[in-house]
């Protein structure tokens, strides 16, 4: 069931990406090599630009704070997805200053991997991994404290 939550914040993210260009742009496709053209003298642009990384970054925040803690939880205990899910997000606001530096750590990780053409994934994912679940059993453990 939690990756069934995770496809239905991507399909309202997909959704929300598409109404936010229908409205920005109306139903006429602009070519993908326009955009960046444009974006100096359309000022639809650069809204469009702000709103959809705005959109995504507070769907990509939800995502996280569910998940971080959420999915180890899942791993480590008998519970159900939605006391994952809560108690993840129990755990980030419990958490804020960590939570935002380790988020800022798996971005700088994931876009260092883009750039080597996805190699550095073969290092970047068991370390998030790896300290993603130290992190939990921290969190988790000081919330039954």
């Amino acid at each position: 069931m939690f990756g069934a939550l995770l496809v239905f914040i991507m399909v309202v993210w997909l959704k929300a990406a598409a109404l936010l260009y229908a409205l920005t742009f109306g139903l006429s496709p602009i070519p993908a090599g326009e955009i960046l053209v444009r974006a100096s003298t359309d000022t639809r642009v650069l809204t469009f630009l702000l709103a959809g990384n705005a959109i995504g970054a507070g769907l990509a925040a939800l995502v996280f704070c569910i998940s971080v803690a959420g999915i180890p939880y899942l791993l480590d205990k008998d519970v159900d997805f939605i006391t994952a899910a809560t108690t993840s997000i129990r755990a980030v606001m419990q958490n804020k200053g960590p939570m935002v530096v380790w988020a800022i750590i798996l971005a700088v990780m994931l876009l260092g991997s883009v750039a080597t053409g996805f190699l550095g994934l073969l290092v970047a994912l068991p370390v998030a991994g790896h300290t993603t679940w130290h992190l939990y059993r921290r969190m988790v453990e000081d919330q039954a404290q």
